[in-house]
């Protein structure tokens, strides 16, 4: 178990907190991932902002994120098809 400390911890390092471990159920990587016209939407702005703050360590969440999402298959779909992740 992952625990914030309280002198570091930010609205959004537990932001990324709970969409990662909201991520561990089916139902949360679907909603991510998204569907439609907003299919990869989520994922895209995550990983972008994942990429431009890499040295901030209040983003490392992003990657148990991406990891969920790509536990299902449609999710390791989308970003093979993506070409976000190469």
């Amino acid at each position: 178990m992952y625990e914030i400390n309280k002198d570091f911890a930010s609205s959004i390092q537990c932001a990324f907190m709970f969409l990662s471990n909201i991520s561990m159920l089916e139902e949360g990587q679907i909603h991510l991932l998204g569907e439609g016209k907003t299919k990869g939407s989520i994922m895209e702005n995550l990983i972008g902002m994942f990429n431009f703050f890499k040295a901030n360590t209040m983003f490392d969440f992003v990657s148990n994120i991406v990891a969920n999402v790509c536990a299902l298959k449609v999710g390791r779909k989308w970003f093979i098809e993506s070409g976000i992740i190469n």
